[in-house]
């Protein structure tokens, strides 16, 4: 039953996702986290610190709309991605296609990290998410190279993929349905970044190697711990706390193992 709850609400889940879409900014502030969210940006401001987009500035309108907002902003949120992305847009990517791309967090920051050529296409569903994107873009002047898009499915992926592209890609367990080279047949060439939610679909990784196996190489990347000693602005921070700027999803220390996602490297060989 536990496991059954973590996966329609914890971390990235539908519901969890479609309940940000209705709810106020300032309702987000009320709980623990997001008190201790406010407090932490009330210090240090909305520029991101650390990691690989240090230096881009998230919106006001960001505050209590996107997600894991302090991780983002010490530059902790999913770092062992870091090396993974940086190597895609320095390989000089036609484009780059974020499906899932929520606030804009990633958008914006492969736009800063792309070469000035590259276009940037977001698909997000919720409209409050792509507001705060063109926001964000507008902010932190890649606005001209960002295209936003609602709902991707594989006609629609199809439509804006490049040969050669990089694809990062986190929809709750609907890359099954979407990442297949016989439906878009451009994946074959492009370098995928992908998060698996075996939760959701099982047999997700065994399906990435029978589709992808003989075009790319494919790494499984799981994530490490987040110590809060890692991060000097939590010097002064108690545990629970430091836990919750750090946290992606997980409701406490001892279940974070629970809500912690992996993703798939997909290289194309040759």
């Amino acid at each position: 039953m536990t496991e059954r709850l973590e996966t329609v609400w914890g971390g990235y889940s539908p519901l969890r996702r479609a309940y940000r879409r209705i709810r106020p900014g300032w309702m987000a502030r009320l709980t623990a986290s997001g008190g201790a969210i406010d407090r932490f940006v009330g210090e240090f401001g909305l520029t991101v610190r650390h990691g690989p987009f240090a230096g881009m500035r998230f919106p006001d309108a960001a505050r209590g709309h996107a997600s894991f907002l302090a991780a983002k902003l010490l530059g902790a949120y999913e770092r062992e991605l870091h090396p993974l992305l940086l190597e895609a847009v320095a390989g000089g990517p036609a484009a780059v296609v974020d499906i899932g791309s929520a606030e804009g967090y990633y958008v914006v920051g492969l736009a800063m990290r792309s070469g000035p050529g590259v276009e940037v296409i977001g698909f997000e569903t919720d409209p409050g998410g792509r507001k705060v994107c063109r926001e964000m873009a507008a902010l932190n002047g890649v606005a001209a190279r960002v295209r936003l898009l609602s709902r991707c499915d594989p006609q629609a992926l199809s439509a804006v993929l490049p040969e050669r592209a990089f694809v990062l890609c986190d929809c709750e367990g609907y890359e099954v349905d979407l990442l297949d080279p016989r439906r878009v047949p451009n994946l074959a060439t492009s370098t995928i970044l992908a998060e698996l939610h075996p939760l959701v679909v099982p047999e997700v990784e065994a399906r990435m190697r029978e589709r992808f196996g003989t075009t790319h190489d494919i790494v499984v990347v799981n994530p490490g711990p987040r110590p809060p000693s890692d991060w000097d602005e939590l010097a002064d921070v108690d545990g629970q706390t430091a836990f919750r700027l750090l946290s992606e999803g997980a409701p406490s220390p001892d279940r974070a193992a629970a809500f912690r996602r992996c993703w798939a490297i997909m290289t194309p060989i040759g």
